[in-house]
């Protein structure tokens, strides 16, 4: 299923925090892991139509698309749940419609990139985990550079 299964368990127990430079995330689809914990990663949450932090299971619902806006423009990206094709949104809801997202990142191997997502119209709010258990919301909120607002794209799917 996963291109590395030892590459994901060493990225979730990171503590390791690189410095950030502007750098596409390459289309493809991705376990987006939040830095910090250990355990969260973007998980669609189907009753509340909202992004969550979840513990890493594998399925599609934690798997997200993540495709450029603009081939000439990388850094801008939507960011699409595999399993309900729903996009999410500048405040961490899933929508219908496409969201464009900046991600300020660096590639840290092949398959991992590192960055803060924030919003391509207003790049001074992140997207943020709102605490460290199963079910905690995903909201935007004003950049920090907080571990919260830090996350991995490890790729389960180069296309």
């Amino acid at each position: 299923m996963f291109k590395s299964l030892a590459l994901i368990a060493a990225i979730l127990c990171t503590t390791h925090i690189p410095a950030l430079v502007s750098g596409a995330v390459p289309f493809g689809t991705y376990v987006i892991r939040n830095s910090a914990n250990c355990t969260q990663v973007l998980d669609q949450n189907r009753e509340t139509g909202h992004a969550i932090g979840w513990r890493f299971h594998g399925g599609n619902n934690q798997r997200w698309t993540v495709a450029p806006t603009n081939v000439s423009l990388p850094l801008y990206v939507t960011i699409r749940n595999v399993d309900t094709l729903k996009y999410v949104n500048g405040t961490g809801q899933m929508v219908e419609d496409p969201f464009t997202f900046r991600v300020n990142s660096q590639n840290n191997n092949g398959d991992t990139t590192i960055g803060w997502v924030t919003r391509e119209t207003r790049n001074d709010y992140a997207l943020q985990l709102s605490g460290a258990n199963d079910g905690d919301i995903v909201e935007d909120r004003f950049l920090s550079f907080a571990a919260a607002q830090l996350w991995w794209f490890v790729a389960v799917d180069k296309s």
